[in-house]
């Protein structure tokens, strides 16, 4: 069995048979199918095994009871709001495009790990000047292995980057904003996919307008700014919104998404170009 990018407890909550199968749309294939969530957004040999206990037992079972309240409409405290921050921003390392982002962003901090390196060496060389010979083929040895390094990253730059998601500086951050829980229930509204925590990166987390979309289920979305017009908790959206989110949603999907029925709008929006994404007002 693979390693799930995307928890098989979460997919549940898009599920219309009791958390067994969900409809999964493969803009790749232009293919939608029905599946159990055991078999969708899974690849084998993802992780490493202490990765994926990791990842089990420190970020998914603390978040469980937390997603289960906000499914169920029942307020979280600040302690459960930290607890689900903190799976969200594993969440956005974890999956595909976490990886090929941490892989591609190798490069560019070549420099400055070289650069920082190069500043330690120094101090020791000023310290030690008689390990002059020493220190420079260290210093070729070291540049050399980060160059390679650079090239082609291993997993275990990424493996460290997920495991790191606890004491990410984004945290607090996301902490802070409100949250607003958006709930519709005249149909099954709101979809899911393999990459689906929003933010515009343009404005970033930082930004006054700043906003972060998470679709907790099939009824519920989480809808998190820096507004103080609003406070923490549940309120009833309109099908204008549903759909902004789900644009949402889909733009940033790097292969599937899922829905708890099928539709044909699910796979129109996946494979959009360009779609125009707007900030609520």
């Amino acid at each position: 069995m693979g390693n799930h990018y995307v928890p098989q407890y979460y997919l549940k909550g898009f599920s219309a048979d009791g958390g067994e199968t969900v409809w999964a749309y493969d803009k790749a294939d232009r293919r939608v199918y029905r599946a159990h969530t055991r078999n969708v957004a899974t690849q084998t040999r993802f992780y490493s095994a202490d990765l994926e206990s990791y990842l089990a037992n420190s970020v998914e079972d603390p978040a469980k009871p937390v997603i289960e309240k906000i499914r169920a409409r029942v307020q979280i405290s600040i302690q459960e709001k930290q607890t689900l921050a903190a799976y969200m921003i594993c969440m956005m390392n974890r999956v595909p495009e976490g990886k090929k982002r941490t892989k591609l962003r190798a490069p560019s901090v070549k420099d400055e790990v070289i650069a920082d390196i190069d500043r330690r060496l120094n101090v020791f060389l000023r310290q030690n000047p008689h390990q002059a010979e020493l220190v420079e083929k260290r210093r070729s040895e070291t540049h050399e292995l980060i160059e390679r390094y650079a090239k082609d990253a291993p997993d275990d730059l990424w493996f460290r980057t997920i495991l790191r998601a606890k004491q990410s500086q984004v945290l607090p951050l996301l902490s802070s904003m409100t949250w607003r829980f958006l709930t519709f229930d005249r149909y099954p509204a709101f979809i899911t996919s393999d990459n689906p925590v929003f933010f515009f990166t343009e404005n970033g987390l930082v930004s006054p307008d700043s906003e972060l979309s998470f679709p907790i289920s099939s009824h519920v979305s989480l809808w998190a700014t820096h507004r103080s017009d609003f406070q923490d908790g549940f309120s009833a959206t309109t099908e204008q919104a549903v759909k902004e989110l789900n644009r949402r949603t889909a733009s940033r999907a790097t292969r599937f998404a899922f829905h708890s029925i099928e539709e044909p709008w699910v796979m129109t929006l996946l494979t959009r170009r360009s779609p125009q994404l707007h900030l609520f007002r």
